[in-house]
């Protein structure tokens, strides 16, 4: 190989090594740049805009819009109602069960279903006004509530987005709420109302008028 051709391709070899060094330097730099409002931005949270889900077994709660409900079609009889709230953006979800128990008192769920946790760590609050308990238990945050031999269990899964799920299950605990059967219509039927001057939408299996 000649002497020139040997320093044509160390010419080659510097400028490659010069281009990609300088896209690097250059992506670093409008990183480091962005402000901590641009930052903020790119921070995915729980939409304020909240929408509502009447479910036909009879109750209801607010969520934000940017999440979305899917009803479980489940076999077991016992089983009432079972959703699940994800979201496209962000990893984790929120489900909701509601079946039937054998249960006499809410409390008697730790034994039942063999999970310890410390009477400090349990949380005592009003789930649709009836008596609830919220936990940690396995990384998840339960929330379990009966009402007159149904129990009811909203698990919230959060993976990685504690800040993100944490918040939509505030949402849905502060404003659940029961409905009469005979209101929900079956969940084929929908109405508006304003909360707190936010727009809400009934929903009834995701059906919105």
């Amino acid at each position: 190989m000649s002497k020139k051709a040997v320093v044509a391709i160390i010419a080659v070899g510097l400028f490659v090594g010069f281009v990609i060094f300088y896209n690097v330097a250059v992506k670093k730099s409008n990183t480091d740049s962005k402000t901590g409002e641009e930052l903020a931005e790119e921070t995915v949270t729980p939409s304020k805009k909240l929408k509502s889900f009447l479910d036909p077994s009879g109750f209801k709660f607010s969520y934000p819009e940017n999440v979305e409900i899917s009803t479980k079609d489940v076999k077991d009889q016992t089983v009432y109602s079972q959703l699940e709230i994800v979201s496209a953006d962000v990893d984790g979800s929120v489900e909701i069960e509601v079946k039937n128990s054998a249960l006499k008192k809410i409390d008697g769920w730790f034994q039942a279903n063999k999970v310890t946790v410390a009477d400090k760590d349990i949380k005592k609050l009003k789930l649709g006004g009836v008596e609830a308990r919220q936990f940690a238990t396995g990384g998840k945050l339960l929330t379990i509530m009966l009402d007159q031999g149904v129990l009811f269990t909203i698990t919230v899964d959060p993976q990685e987005e504690k800040s993100f799920w944490f918040e939509v299950n505030n949402k849905i605990v502060e404003s659940f709420a029961f409905v009469p059967p005979e209101t929900s219509g079956g969940g084929t039927s929908g109405s508006s109302e304003g909360s707190g001057g936010e727009d809400i939408t009934f929903e009834g299996e995701e059906i919105i008028e």
